[in-house]
């Protein structure tokens, strides 16, 4: 694609110019002056730009070319300088076009130490370290004057401040994902280089060196990596293993016991970068390849979809931020390895509470065990058994009025019902001796044979001081129970 439609295609699919950068592009006369500049500049210098770019710059309008220029400025605006933005909404660009203009800088200058030397002088600003006189950036000449100041003046203070920040920077730009939280461990997995160096602190782990990014890229280019952090574990008086708890009540992690792992390899090495042994993973975490793989199917959607979002973030293009990317379905299949190897089981994390079967009844302890077993308390809203006798007494002293009915006031008792004389009472209310109900006495007593053969059984182990008529009434329910 050649030069010229390579900044038209720019110009339709870029962001908006920052606020800083459209005032200037407003600007005709510094519009004009910017093209002319960039024209002066590619001559001399072809090699800071891209191809042809010498002859394309005669041919472009004024006005696309201060674009271009603006468009990029704002790019490296948005990146910074590891991990510290050090402007916004371009307030610089006013400024630094003005000096381009001038020729204290040039295009070189601008994409190779602008950034680094406008984060320096940011970072002591934030920190009331610079002289009065070096609190403005229009006071300096270009952005190598800037730079040389920071170098002269403020080079002891700013060692220990670009660590600091770059950590900082590191951490606040680290993008991982934790999978797996249980009463077990954690599992984490690195998207970049910054997670691998902020997850990886107190390890040894290669892919944890802040001074060299080739093992974290090398590792994490065949296979995500994966971080396991267990809980401390502590010992109950029962003698069960039981998590260890905070002030707060929560889980406190091991920080002598982290591992790494990667299907790559597979690689499984521990705290100190030596490969763990594959019985004392696969004895003391049967459910990880469960819970690992478990996990990383329920978050594919989420997980694929943030790849996309991340991997074009302009705060995430350098080398430590860069989002690694992967197609979760061959991860989960490469993890394999690990069972193949003996570092996990295919052992599914039991339920921590099963559900109950359906009609299944609660088991019978013991003899024993149940007479040592506290009474459970009555439902509620139920009397007490102790209250039983009086309730028992009331009912029947209620039904004794049944003896005197002649016709019930009740709205159902009292409904005439088919082949019924009104006044009179229905059979079932109606005494054992009562003569007109003769014949359904002779039926009930003949189908009821057995049943007084039992109660004349049962009457002669009634105590003699027990009141006849609460034994009659009692009779009169039983039968009433075989209607």
């Amino acid at each position: 694609m050649r030069f010229l439609e390579y900044i038209k295609e720019m110009l339709l699919t870029e962001a908006a110019l920052t606020k800083g950068s459209q005032r200037v592009l407003n600007d005709p006369k510094l519009v004009a002056n910017l093209a002319d500049a960039m024209r002066d500049d590619a001559a001399s210098h072809p090699q800071n730009f891209p191809p042809n770019s010498k002859r394309t710059f005669q041919k472009t309008n004024d006005a696309e070319l201060a674009n271009w220029f603006l468009e990029n400025l704002d790019k490296i605006e948005r990146e910074g300088y590891e991990g510290t933005v050090y402007s916004r909404d371009g307030v610089y660009s006013d400024w630094i076009v003005r000096r381009y203009i001038a020729g204290s800088h040039n295009w070189e200058d601008i994409t190779g130490v602008m950034n680094m030397n406008l984060r320096d002088w940011t970072l002591l600003k934030n920190r009331n370290m610079l002289d009065p006189n070096h609190k403005d950036i229009p006071k300096f000449n270009s952005v190598r004057d800037v730079g040389a100041y920071m170098s002269t003046h403020y080079a002891d203070k700013l060692e220990k401040i670009r660590d600091a920040a770059k950590n900082a920077a590191r951490n606040k730009m680290s993008k991982s994902v934790k999978l797996v939280d249980n009463d077990d461990y954690r599992i984490y997995t690195t998207l970049n280089r910054a997670a691998g160096c902020a997850l990886g602190l107190g390890t040894q782990w290669c892919t944890a060196n802040s001074q060299y990014a080739g093992h974290f890229h090398n590792y994490s280019g065949k296979a995500m990596l994966f971080q396991l952090f267990p809980y401390a574990k502590q010992t109950d008086a029962e003698g069960n293993p039981v998590n260890t708890k905070d002030e707060e009540d929560k889980n406190i992690l091991n920080d002598k016991e982290k591992y790494q792992f990667d299907a790559g390899g597979p690689n499984f090495m521990n705290i100190t970068d030596h490969p763990a042994r594959p019985e004392v993973i696969r004895e003391k975490f049967p459910y990880l390849y469960s819970d690992l793989s478990s996990a990383l199917k329920k978050n594919k959607g989420k997980m694929e979809a943030a790849f996309k979002e991340l991997a074009v973030d302009p705060t995430l293009q350098g080398e430590d931020y860069k989002i690694k990317t992967y197609e979760i379905d061959e991860e989960i299949k490469k993890l394999q390895k690990f069972i193949d190897r003996g570092y996990m089981t295919d052992e599914v994390r039991p339920s921590k509470k099963a559900p109950e079967e359906p009609g299944e009844q609660p088991a019978l302890a013991p003899p024993e065990q149940a007479a040592a077993m506290p009474a459970a308390p009555p439902p509620e809203g139920n009397p007490q058994m102790e209250n039983i006798d009086k309730d028992i007494e009331a009912m029947l002293e209620n039904l004794k009025k049944y003896d005197i009915l002649k016709e019930s006031v009740s709205p159902v008792l009292g409904m005439v019902t088919l082949g019924e004389k009104k006044g009179e009472l229905p059979p079932w209310l109606k005494k054992d001796g009562d003569k007109d109900d003769k014949s359904n006495k002779d039926d009930k007593e003949e189908k009821s044979n057995e049943a007084d053969k039992s109660d004349k059984d049962e009457k002669k182990e009634v105590d003699e001081g027990a009141d006849p008529e609460v034994i009659a009434w009692m009779k009169r329910f039983d039968k009433l129970g075989r209607l």
